[in-house]
């Protein structure tokens, strides 16, 4: 009871409140700290894809095509931001799909795809995605197969035939259950082939039924090991054409007019080859 009339209910347990916490319940006295001046020179960080995620090239094949994107809550929501900037409505878990099915229900007559992790999908995808067959619906699905559950922590789930606890179990299809769902377009992709990856959706996002389109690729950071081997950028051949640069990975490097990528964190995905329209990136 102490902690709790200490520590308080509400805001951030931050390093001065659990020091104000601490000292109520040592009955020493508190100083309030000084005030940490604004850093405003530092530049800005926002939060993108980890270099060689699979998600950001789903997401890179996606700014090719007039869709809206819904989306929910995973590694994946990170494509709302600049400069994939494909994800256009992030609700809750399960949303991805729930969202799109409404959408298109409700008469709106752009094209539309559901964004949905693997985890995601087991937790909370499956009942929305037989609501579209169900209801005759005619959205495209997307679950975002990086075999964990990425954003808190890589744990396991029902797909990858571990239990939370590391012991060997079924390994549940998502192929399976989006036939059980009577899913009949079922297309598994690898992201990482882009050409692939436009080519899957384009078929799918002009198909007058629901299509499930499962892409799967290891999360990196999961493997503990890179994609490939690092990539890097010849100059002589680089046009400063910045195409590169729209897949916002934070490997690739712009400074001084100069387009290079660090070789400490490039994850050898090999996607940043596949764009560059003047082959001035290789291994």
């Amino acid at each position: 009871m102490r902690w709790k009339k200490c520590s308080g209910r509400c805001g951030e347990l931050s390093v001065p409140s659990l020091e104000k916490t601490k000292a109520l319940l040592d009955h020493t006295e508190y100083t309030v700290p000084a005030d940490v001046p604004a850093a405003n020179t530092l530049p800005a960080r926002p939060p993108v894809f980890c270099p060689g995620c699979p998600h950001r090239a789903m997401f890179y094949a996606l700014t090719k095509f007039d869709v809206i994107v819904t989306g929910d809550i995973g590694c994946y929501s990170l494509g709302v931001f600049p400069p994939l900037s494909r994800t256009d409505v992030i609700l809750c878990m399960g949303a991805g799909i729930t969202m799109a099915h409404g959408l298109q229900k409700a008469g709106e007559k752009r094209k539309i795809v559901g964004v949905i992790g693997d985890s995601t999908f087991f937790h909370s995808g499956i009942t929305g995605l037989l609501d579209i067959v169900y209801n005759k619906g005619a959205a495209t699905i997307i679950v975002m197969d990086n075999r964990t559950t990425a954003m808190t922590g890589h744990q396991d789930h029902p797909g990858t035939g571990r239990t939370l606890m590391g012991e060997a179990t079924i390994a549940v299809s998502i192929e399976a259950i989006g036939k059980a769902c009577g899913v009949q377009r079922i297309r598994v992709i690898n992201p990482y082939h882009l050409d692939e990856a436009h080519d899957v959706l384009e078929e799918e996002l002009n198909a007058d039924e629901p299509s499930l389109i499962i892409s799967r690729a290891p999360c990196p950071l999961k493997e503990h090991k890179p994609v490939g081997a690092p990539y890097h950028i010849d100059q002589a051949k680089c046009k400063k054409c910045k195409k590169c640069l729209k897949l916002g990975c934070p490997a690739i490097e712009y400074q001084d007019g100069i387009v290079k990528i660090n070789t400490h964190m490039c994850a050898g995905c090999d996607i940043c080859a596949q764009v560059c329209p003047f082959d001035a990136i290789s291994q």
